[in-house]
């Protein structure tokens, strides 16, 4: 219950990263795979590994 209350700063961080992704996937009509979103992300200034964009 105080998990949902109070994310850590981790699951809040996962949280506006996951919803760049979703906005970048959107906008790229479903073709961009984890590289290019990756890519896309380092663009905007959001530093993430590969890997974390991938999970």
């Amino acid at each position: 219950m105080a998990r949902q209350a109070y994310p850590s700063d981790r699951e809040r961080e996962d949280q506006a990263v996951t919803a760049e992704i979703v906005d970048i996937h959107t906008a790229s009509g479903g073709t961009y795979d984890s590289p290019r979103v990756h890519q896309v992300l380092r663009r905007r200034g959001i530093r993430v590994s590969r890997k974390r964009v991938e999970r």
